[in-house]
């Protein structure tokens, strides 16, 4: 069957459908994938298969509900027709393997290996208007997706407004320090804020945070809230956007080092250039990007190189001072372990071992030393209670 033809029949059968009843019925599922003990209702017909899956998004997940929501928004009448509805679970099976079985619809509707971070109307816009009975409703199906709308999605829609980037970025940077202050708490440690100095008649900054042990070492922190784009996200086929933000990314480090060589020309006024105090420079970045494996650190890697060189800066720095890119996520979890191990064993533990080279940051961490260690208070605490304890 062609493709066109394929979705057809799908719009076809989805017109059966009513919307109001669809987008409840997705909503329970969506519900049932995701919190804990909750019971679908009564009213909705739920097959064994699905009900004793060890993995029940196996049969349906939430991308397929997903699907099936845009679809049903779209294209749904008022009313279910001739009793067609997704509580019946022949009708919302045989919708599910209709939909598996198209490989490539044209537009958002593109179910190729992009699909999950292609844009959608859906996601951004996750609470539907309805008519219902002469009155009107707001419907959430898929309350993930207004989660993610709050969360990632604002982000994406205030990115372009004038200003936005610059003020987001500073409040960004005060954040990274509210957590180092927050975790670091031994006398034998202090942290540091970005100061301004002069090279000649050049006006610069620090780092935007630096965490001192003494005259032993030192983190030189760079806050970054450059994410990933969606072509670098989607284009898995295409590594052409993902090697842009690679360089991004690359520059920010080369940065870092670059300020690294003001400081080891005594012009950092919060801290005196030491011989003997091993630097290291952490890029932190809004978001997770993922750096497992082998094939990103590597492209990442060879950026960084071929920057340095153009900057005329050592490559051998890249070895004495090896750099490492933490999620404010990472930093989140790891940050309490520059404040109880050795700062030089830590980071250089992860670097020079081939074990944990390739891993994450805070897996790194939690894995060699975080056995055994009591859990700490959450962060800000009271900031949350104060925002959020009326609601219990």
């Amino acid at each position: 069957m062609a493709m066109d033809e394929h979705y057809r029949k799908v719009r076809a059968a989805v017109r059966e459908l009513g919307c109001r009843d669809s987008l409840y019925v997705i909503w329970a599922y969506c519900q049932y994938l995701q919190v804990d003990d909750f019971r679908m209702p009564d009213d909705i017909q739920v097959h064994r298969q699905f009900l004793d899956a060890p993995l029940p998004q196996a049969v349906i997940a939430e991308f397929n509900l997903e699907q099936i929501a845009r679809e049903v928004i779209r294209h749904a009448d008022i009313e279910p027709r001739r009793g067609r509805t997704l509580r019946r679970w022949d009708t919302l099976a045989a919708i599910v393997k209709d939909l598996r079985a198209l490989d490539r619809l044209r537009a958002e509707h593109a179910l190729d290996e992009g699909f999950a971070y292609r844009y959608s109307s859906l996601r951004e816009f996750p609470l539907v208007r309805i008519s219902h009975l002469g009155r009107e409703e707001v419907a959430c199906p898929i309350p993930t997706l207004l989660f993610w709308r709050i969360t990632t999605g604002l982000y994406y829609t205030l990115k372009d407004v004038p200003g936005f980037l610059t003020e987001f970025g500073s409040s960004f940077q005060r954040y990274v320090g509210e957590v180092l202050q927050q975790r670091i708490t031994s006398p034998e440690r202090e942290v540091l804020a970005e100061q301004e100095y002069h090279v000649g008649y050049d006006r610069k900054d620090t780092v935007d945070w630096i965490v001192q042990q003494g005259d032993e070492a030192a983190l030189f922190i760079e806050c970054k809230t450059k994410r990933l784009t969606w072509a670098s996200k989607a284009a898995l086929a295409d590594l052409t956007a993902l090697q842009a933000d690679l360089n991004t990314l690359a520059a920010a480090v080369v940065q870092v080092y670059k300020t690294i060589a003001d400081y080891r020309e005594s012009h950092y006024p919060q801290l005196p250039f030491v011989e003997a105090r091993q630097v290291l420079p952490i890029v932190v970045t809004l978001e997770d990007w993922h750096f497992v494996g082998r094939e990103i650190p590597a492209r990442l890697d060879a950026s960084i190189r071929l920057k340095m060189a153009e900057v005329g800066l050592p490559e051998v720095w890249l070895a004495e001072m090896p750099y490492s890119i933490l999620s404010m996520h990472e930093l989140e979890s790891s940050a309490r372990f520059f404040n109880e191990i050795d700062i030089s064993t830590l980071v250089l533990g992860r670097a020079l071992d081939p074990k944990y080279s390739r891993w994450g940051f805070a897996a790194y961490c939690s894995d060699r030393y975080g056995r055994d260690r009591p859990a700490l208070p959450p962060l800000f605490q009271d900031e949350y209670d104060a925002l959020f304890a009326h609601l219990a």
